[in-house]
């Protein structure tokens, strides 16, 4: 919403921020490189892990995102918070972040539960104008109530694993090994300099690259693996690494 926000300046100052935050580390720097981009694009850049434009620069083609684009364009009546909202619940809720703590829960024989995707709670929220559900401003204060406030305003924790640092130490080996020009070209990837700055700007601490890198290595491994069934060749894999 900021990065819209600021896309509401006249050119001249959007090509400003673009340049001074630009200039600035990490999610920042992203985010301005973003100022005066439609809708769709910021909310993809914002889900996903490269741009169209890069998938361009490294493939030639820009794939289609069928699913993504029939999500987007079912609520063309929406404000945009509330277009993002519902292509959040039509793609990435349910093909990223759902499926991946079923799996990791069934790995333990633990079943979970979504309480507030009941979806009688979910349209309910949807009808709710946007001042009430920025920055989940209407649950804080309903959970105010039984969860002292200092747990509640607490910054937003995550359950990643330290990757980034991961790449410049004990990964590294298996990352140059798998992000090779050879490698990049055996999966589709003939241009080779957006991988090339991408891993220079990791090693060098200019950004924290890992999401792309991560993307880049399991497509890379999961080739490998593809192409081992009909040679009889074991693939690397990350186990050994870690």
């Amino acid at each position: 919403e900021r990065i819209l926000w600021c896309s509401r300046f006249p050119a001249v100052l959007q090509a400003a921020a673009r340049s001074v935050c630009g200039r600035l580390p990490g999610r920042l720097a992203r985010g301005a490189s973003l100022i005066g981009a439609a809708p769709r694009e910021v909310f993809r850049a914002r889900v996903g892990v490269f741009r169209s434009s890069d998938v361009r620069a490294m493939t030639g083609a820009t794939p289609p995102l069928d699913e993504f684009e029939r999500a987007w364009t079912a609520a063309a009546d929406q404000p945009v918070r509330q277009r993002a909202m519902i292509a959040d619940l039509l793609t990435y809720l349910p093909d990223a972040i759902l499926v991946k703590v079923d799996r990791a829960a069934m790995r333990t024989s633990l079943e979970t539960r979504a309480p507030l995707l009941d979806h009688r709670l979910l349209e309910f929220t949807l009808r709710l104008p946007p001042a009430l559900t920025r920055r989940k401003r209407l649950l804080k204060h309903l959970v105010y109530r039984r969860i002292p406030r200092a747990l509640v305003d607490r910054p937003k924790q995550g359950f990643g694993v330290p990757l980034g640092a991961w790449f410049r130490g004990e990964l590294r080996d298996l990352l140059f090994d798998a992000l090779t020009p050879a490698r990049m070209q055996a999966v589709g990837i003939g241009e080779y300099s957006p991988v090339r700055n991408v891993l220079a700007s990791h090693m060098s601490g200019a950004f924290d690259e890992y999401p792309r890198l991560w993307a880049l290595l399991v497509l890379s491994l999961w080739h490998d693996k593809r192409r081992s069934r009909t040679s009889g060749h074991e693939p690397a894999t990350l186990a050994p690494a870690i």
